[in-house]
C-alpha cells in the first residue's frame, strides 16, 4: 500500500477522541487543508500548525498575538486585549478568511468576520492555518485561507497568572480517557484594567483605561460505540465585557459553539461522517439605547471518504448552513440558507501528487456559485518538493451589505453579487534537518464590495491585485531552536493603484529559544513594515519592531513557573490610526499539568 495512503487510513482508523488527537501522535498531520488527515508536507498548500506546547512556550495574551508571527499574516488592532482585531491573510480583506472552531463556521453574518480577539488561548488545544483559497471545500469566505481552532482536551491542568495593569488569568481543566471513551472540561477567566486605547486625535477619545473581562468554558467527549462507529461532542462558550472609546463605550460579547459528530468506518476503504453544529455571535452595547446584533447559525455536513486502491482518495460531501439575525436593527430579511455539494480527489503517483476539488453552493440570497482548486506537486528528492496550484473563491455579501434598513446614511443593496477571486501559487519546501518553505502567490479579486457615498449603499466596484512571497525556515543552531518567517506583499487597488489599507509591505518574525536543564528562555522579535491606514493612502503608519522575551522553569514534572515581558523595549506604535498598542507588559504564571 502507498505510504501516504496507509498513513491516512491508519490515522482515520486509530482516531479516538478526535482526528486532531491522531494528528499530534504523528505530527504534523493536519485535517483542514483537504478535510482528510494527511501530513502538512503532503498538503500541496502553505500550512502552519500551532500546538499546545507552542502556546505554553510563547505565552501569548490572545489569539491575534499568537497568529501574528505566521507567514502571510498581518494584524491591525484597535487597542489591547479584547479590542477589535482585523487579520489580513496574504493581503486579502479582513473578512476573507474563514474561521472554524472544531469544524464549525463561526462569526457574525452582519459584519461578515469572526472575533478572534474574543477567543481565550486557555481553551485552545491546536490551531491549523491554511493559506490560499479553500472555497472548493468550505464555500464562502475562504479567499485568503482557513483558520481552524480546536478546543482543549489534552490533560488535566490548572493555571494562575498575574501581571501589570491589574491583569489576572485563572484556568483549570479535567480530562479523563477510558477504554472506549473519554471527556474533557475546561474553564478560564481573565481580567485587565487595560490602557487608553485611543490617542488624542480620535473623535471619541476619552482619557481613561479601556478594560476587558473574559469568561470561557469548553467541554468535549467521545465514545467508541463499536469498532467502526465513534460519537463525539464539543461545546465552547465565551462571555466578554469590553470597554472602548467610541460612540458606545462598552459592550457584552458572547460566542458559543456546539457540535456533534458520528464517524463511521465500515471498511478500510470507506469512511462516512455526519456532523452538526450551532453557533451564536451576540454583541450587545451596554450604553443607553445601544444596538444589539445577534447571529445564530446551524450547520450540517455529510462527508464520505473513499480510499481507492493504493494511491487514490475521493471525498464527496454535502454542506448545509442556515443564518438567522436578530437584535435592535430591523433588517429587510433576517434569514438565509446555503446548500452545497463538493467533491475532491487526491492522487499519489510516485513522485507526483495531484489534488483537485470542485464545489457548488446554492445560496438563498445570491444564487449559485461554483468554485474549484487544482494542485500538483513533484518530489525532487525525499526531502525536497515543489508544487503549483490554482484556485477560485468567493465572499458572500453580509446581511448589512444586503438588507440593512434605510437610515438616510446607509442602506442595504439586495442586488449585490459575491466578491470573486482567482489565485495562483508556486512553492518549494524541504523537510530535512532544517525545515523550510518558500511560496509565491498572485491573487486577482473583483466585484469587491465598497461603500458608494452617492448611493449611500454598498456596491460592487473595486478590483484588487495582490502579489507576494512568503518564507519560513526552522532548525537548530548550537542547541538554540530558531525560526524565521517573513512575507513581502504588494497589495493594490486595481482602480486607483493605491495600496490596500493596513497591509504592510514587509513583515518578519524571528523566534529563538533554548532549554537549560529545567529552565527555558526565548525571545521573539516581530517587525511590521510601513502601511497606509485608508484606501486614499493619505495617512501612513510607521514601521515598528516589537521584542518579547519568555522564560520558564519546571519546578517538578507537574508544576511549571512561567514569565513573559511583551514589548520589552516599550515600542510606541499603531497598526490602525489613532488606536494605541500595548506598551511593556509583564505576566507571571504558575501552571500544573496532570498525567
Amino acid at each position: 500500500m502507498h505510504k501516504r495512503h496507509s498513513l491516512i487510513v491508519a490515522a482515520v482508523a486509530a482516531a479516538s477522541a478526535t482526528a486532531v488527537g491522531a494528528a499530534e501522535r504523528t505530527a504534523p498531520l493536519v485535517v483542514t487543508a483537504t478535510r482528510t488527515p494527511l501530513t502538512a508536507d503532503d498538503a500541496l498548500a502553505a500550512v502552519s500548525v500551532i500546538t499546545r506546547d507552542d502556546i505554553d512556550r510563547r505565552q501569548p495574551a490572545d489569539v491575534p498575538e499568537l497568529l501574528r508571527g505566521l507567514p502571510g499574516v498581518s494584524i491591525a488592532r484597535n487597542g489591547g486585549r479584547g479590542k477589535a482585531a482585523s487579520l489580513y491573510l496574504r493581503g486579502t480583506e479582513s473578512d476573507h478568511t474563514l474561521v472554524l472552531v472544531d469544524g464549525v463556521r463561526i462569526g457574525s453574518a452582519t459584519l461578515g468576520s469572526a472575533p478572534l480577539e474574543q477567543l481565550s488561548v486557555s481553551e485552545i488545544q491546536r490551531i491549523e492555518v491554511v493559506r490560499g483559497p479553500r472555497a472548493s471545500l468550505y464555500g464562502a469566505d475562504a479567499i485568503g485561507g482557513v483558520i481552524q481552532i480546536f478546543t482543549r482536551r489534552d490533560r488535566s491542568h490548572a493555571r494562575l497568572a498575574v501581571g501589570n495593569r491589574d491583569t489576572w488569568e485563572l484556568g483549570a481543566g479535567l480530562a479523563r480517557d477510558g477504554e472506549r471513551g473519554g471527556f474533557a472540561v475546561s474553564a478560564s477567566g481573565q481580567s485587565t484594567d487595560g490602557f487608553d486605547a485611543t490617542d488624542e486625535r480620535s473623535f471619541a477619545h476619552d482619557p481613561d483605561r479601556d478594560g476587558y473581562d473574559n469568561r470561557s468554558a469548553s467541554v468535549s467527549g467521545h465514545y467508541q460505540v463499536t469498532d467502526t462507529l465513534t460519537l463525539r461532542g464539543r461545546a465552547l462558550r465565551v462571555d466578554g465585557e469590553n470597554e472602548f472609546d467610541s460612540t458606545s463605550t462598552a459592550a457584552d460579547e458572547t460566542q458559543q459553539v456546539v457540535s456533534g459528530e458520528a464517524d463511521w468506518q465500515p471498511t478500510q476503504s470507506w469512511r462516512s461522517s455526519l456532523s452538526v453544529g450551532s453557533t451564536l455571535d451576540d454583541v450587545d452595547s451596554r450604553d443607553f439605547d445601544g444596538d444589539r446584533f445577534v447571529t445564530r447559525r446551524d450547520t450540517a455536513t455529510w462527508q464520505n471518504d473513499f480510499f481507492i486502491g493504493d494511491d487514490h482518495i475521493t471525498t464527496v460531501g454535502v454542506d448545509y448552513h442556515e443564518d438567522r439575525v436578530s437584535g435592535t436593527i430591523d433588517y429587510v430579511e433576517t434569514h438565509r440558507d446555503n446548500l452545497a455539494v463538493f467533491v475532491q480527489h487526491q492522487w499519489y503517483a510516485g513522485a507526483f501528487d495531484v489534488q483537485g476539488a470542485l464545489r457548488h453552493d446554492d445560496n438563498e440570497a445570491f444564487g449559485g456559485e461554483t468554485t474549484g482548486n487544482i494542485a500538483v506537486g513533484y518530489r525532487i528528492s525525499p526531502a525536497l518538493r515543489t508544487y503549483a496550484s490554482y484556485g477560485t473563491a468567493f465572499k458572500a455579501p453580509t446581511f448589512n451589505d444586503l438588507y440593512y434598513p434605510d437610515t438616510g446614511f446607509f442602506k442595504g443593496n439586495p442586488d449585490l453579487e459575491p466578491e470573486h477571486s482567482r489565485t495562483t501559487e508556486v512553492g518549494l519546501e524541504s523537510s530535512g534537518a532544517w525545515r523550510w518553505r518558500v511560496a509565491a502567490f498572485h491573487t486577482d479579486a473583483d466585484d469587491l464590495i465598497t461603500f458608494d457615498a452617492n448611493a449611500a449603499s454598498s456596491v460592487n466596484v473595486n478590483e484588487a491585485r495582490i502579489r507576494g512571497i512568503e518564507g519560513e525556515v526552522s532548525g537548530n543552531i548550537a542547541g538554540f531552536g530558531t525560526r524565521l518567517a517573513a512575507t513581502w506583499l504588494d497589495a493594490e487597488d486595481g482602480d486607483t493603484g493605491n495600496d490596500l489599507p493596513r497591509r504592510p509591505d514587509l513583515t518578519a518574525t524571528l523566534g529563538i529559544d533554548r532549554a537549560f536543564g529545567r529552565a527555558r528562555v526565548g525571545t521573539e522579535i516581530h517587525y511590521g513594515g510601513e502601511r497606509f491606514d485608508e484606501l486614499a493612502n493619505t495617512t501612513e503608519l510607521d514601521s515598528f519592531t516589537v521584542v518579547d522575551v519568555t522564560a520558564s522553569y519546571a519546578l517538578s514534572d507537574a508544576w511549571t513557573l512561567r514569565g513573559k515581558v511583551a514589548n520589552l523595549l516599550d515600542e510606541d506604535y499603531q497598526t490602525a490610526d489613532t488606536f494605541e498598542m500595548p506598551g511593556r507588559t509583564v505576566l507571571v504564571s504558575i501552571e500544573w499539568r496532570g498525567e
